[in-house]
């Protein structure tokens, strides 16, 4: 990585950093005393911990996709890879957290809203006319970034 790509992605790691540090944060740790009881029952009894959870992987997918623009795939493998992993790593009994199906849902949605969101701008700013062509960039792109290339030629119909 040269300076130029290290600045650019210091947010996304700021980001990372911070996100996953609260994600992880031992339980004992978390708001549940009296002064924070509000916090605490609004977290825990209106879901609104989804929506945490949804805005720091919407955050995540935004910051990153602008890091990388051209590994847009990556970003969102990473991701869910990521969504899937905290949630697993929250079942070591030290943390005193509790996994969550639904937490990784919500990483999951947050980091699909956040790469979509910066890839259409990102593609609309390049050219794209229409929700059609923005898809349309995302496949080319993401088949011109697979290690894998496949040559399709037009068969000859049999007469």
């Amino acid at each position: 990585m040269n300076i130029k790509e290290i600045r650019r992605a210091t947010p996304a790691l700021i980001w990372t950093t911070t996100a996953t540090t609260l994600i992880l944060l031992p339980g004992h740790l978390l708001p549940t005393t009296s002064a924070n009881h509000y916090l605490s029952s609004l977290l825990h009894y209106h879901n609104v911990d989804k929506l945490v959870h949804l805005a720091l992987f919407a955050g995540y997918g935004l910051l990153w996709t602008l890091a990388l623009p051209n590994r847009v795939i990556h970003v969102y493998a990473i991701g869910i890879a990521a969504a899937v992993a905290t949630e697993l790593v929250q079942a070591i009994p030290v943390l005193q957290r509790t996994p969550d199906v639904y937490d990784a849902a919500a990483d999951v949605i947050g980091l699909t809203l956040g790469v979509c969101l910066i890839a259409a701008v990102l593609l609309r700013a390049r050219g794209a006319n229409s929700i059609n062509d923005v898809f349309r960039r995302v496949i080319e792109q993401a088949i011109a970034n697979t290690t894998l290339s496949v040559r399709l030629e037009r068969v000859p119909a049999r007469s």
